[in-house]
């Protein structure tokens, strides 16, 4: 009769321990990392508990050994259940990581695109101005700015094709309609980026 007694008490004990873990992760107060190794903990130490129960009996086909599987049962899925915790955990961060990566893309691109419109619609204008400046301008003055733009524009279509391939990883990591709307916000740089070595090949021309 103890020993029945002492059965139940210990193997409701353990699975109220995983329960009560379990409820734990609910709690309000407490971060979303530690809720999910609570919860990932509580569930682990209640599903061991169950199955090292029905393993000690099946083995020693007493009490004392229900007993002891459901505790050994209990620690083994309480240490399951934190890695797997953990694991949970990393997979999280890593989405918010990818998450954060494609958000900041989106908005790079943006604003690289509208001030790589802008400063091709500058350089169209520059140009012409070179050229009709050219027939009453010495041509070493013309050669001077010339040079000093072509370098500036050469700068900046190199920043750009680094952001460029940073963007087009962001957006392999990227699904659905944010793929497209990335892969499509890139494709327009990349024709910014074009014009701004045509306008690169003009300025040569003129400073030649």
């Amino acid at each position: 009769m103890n020993n029945k007694h002492y059965f139940k008490k210990s193997f409701v004990l353990l699975m109220e321990a995983g329960v009560l873990t379990f409820g734990l992760g609910s709690c309000a107060n407490m971060s979303d990392t530690t809720k999910t190794y609570a919860q990932a903990t509580g569930i682990g130490a209640a599903g061991g508990a169950g199955v090292g129960a029905l393993a000690g009996q099946a083995i020693g086909g007493d009490t004392k050994s229900t007993v002891i599987g459901a505790a050994i049962g209990g620690s083994i899925g309480a240490i399951a259940g934190w890695f797997w915790g953990d694991y949970v955990v990393q997979q999280k961060k890593e989405y918010a990581s990818v998450e954060e990566q494609i958000r900041h893309s989106n908005q790079v691109m943006d604003k690289l695109i509208a001030q790589t419109k802008s400063r091709n619609a500058e350089l169209a204008q520059s140009i012409a101005n070179l050229k009709k400046e050219k027939r009453n301008l010495a041509s070493s003055d013309v050669k001077t700015k010339s040079q000093k733009m072509t370098r500036e524009v050469d700068k900046r279509i190199s920043i750009l094709n680094e952001e460029v391939t940073l963007a087009r990883k962001a957006a392999d990591n990227a699904s659905g309609n944010q793929k497209i709307a990335l892969r499509g916000k890139i494709s327009t740089l990349s024709h910014e980026i074009n014009s701004l070595a045509k306008h690169k090949k003009a300025l040569s021309t003129l400073s030649a």
